[in-house]
């Protein structure tokens, strides 16, 4: 996906105030326990009861800490972010909630008191909407897949791709980040057309990028996947992203994106160096209609 511009917001008050329809003062409290997807970096919000305590990261440090307390419809915390320089590095937001208190947006403001921006995020693995979503068409690159190694997720050994692909008809090697709200909501697209087509020939490898292992974890309890799944780059700044070999392929295919998650590419018959990709969520219809035709063609 393409990752909300990270902008960093500050120590303070947060404001978080329902919309139209929320429930009312002394009705059930929301659930905001989760990872949310913010233009401030991934926020990892813990909830008990009234009570809510989070971690931020930026740039890969996970150094930012808030604490605070529901107050009826309204959610009061304090931050501590010393990845930014004063005065960014405290200040206060008004948020409103919607969708169930599965999204918000709404200003910041900085120590001394000015808006700085718009802060918006998104509770992972909520529903998606239609103006959130990333589809993107099915085509043939116009240049080579490069091959790799990587550890899998859960430590056990390497895998190579050109040994992954060897003899078989068709693979799907998706690239995720665990907090891209966009990859949580292809999981179990994915997930579908391997227990579909797994036994005729098709088959899935995962590869995280920009995530951190603990968090590559979160998503694979999250989605369970019955395919393998490897680590990449676990860092979020805009060095390791530039460097890595995902940056390198969907920048040669156009892809604008910042992040570029989720990223999917289709190898036939091994061959690396014709691959088909998809820059975005699978089209599942369409998909589904060329891995069909693929595995009947050989």
């Amino acid at each position: 996906m393409s990752k909300i511009t990270r902008m960093g917001v500050a120590g303070g008050l947060l404001v978080l105030a329902f919309q139209k329809g929320a429930p009312a003062r002394g009705n059930a409290l929301p659930s905001l326990t989760g990872d949310w997807d913010t233009n401030h970096g991934v926020v990892y919000l813990d909830q008990a009861g009234d009570q809510v305590s989070a971690e931020y990261d930026y740039q890969g440090r996970r150094d930012n800490r808030l604490q605070g307390v529901l107050k009826g419809d309204t959610l009061e915390v304090t931050f501590v972010q010393p990845s930014f320089p004063p005065p960014l590095d405290r200040g206060r937001a008004a948020l409103r909630l919607r969708a169930n208190g599965t999204r918000w947006a709404g200003p910041w403001f900085d120590a001394t008191g000015a808006q700085q921006g718009i802060w918006e995020g998104i509770k992972i693995g909520a529903t998606p909407e239609q103006p959130d979503r990333e589809f993107a068409p099915l085509v043939p690159s116009p240049v080579p897949y490069p091959d790799f190694t990587r550890p899998t997720a859960d430590g056990k050994g390497q895998i190579r791709l050109s040994q992954f692909v060897q003899g078989k008809r068709l693979v799907l090697v998706s690239t995720f980040a665990g907090w891209c709200k966009n990859c949580n909501w292809e999981a179990p697209v994915l997930v579908r057309l391997h227990r579909k087509y797994h036994s005729r020939g098709f088959d899935i490898l995962q590869v995280s990028e920009y995530t951190d292992p603990s968090d590559v974890a979160k998503f694979l309890q999250r989605h369970r996947p019955p395919y393998p799944v490897v680590q990449g780059s676990t860092a979020t700044d805009d060095a390791t992203r530039e460097g890595t070999d995902h940056y390198r392929f969907r920048k040669q295919i156009g892809d604008k994106r910042k992040w570029g998650t989720p990223f999917n590419v289709f190898i036939l018959d091994g061959d690396l160096a014709h691959p088909w990709v998809v820059p975005g969520e699978l089209v599942e219809d369409e998909v589904d209609t060329f891995i069909a035709r693929k595995l009947a063609d050989r």
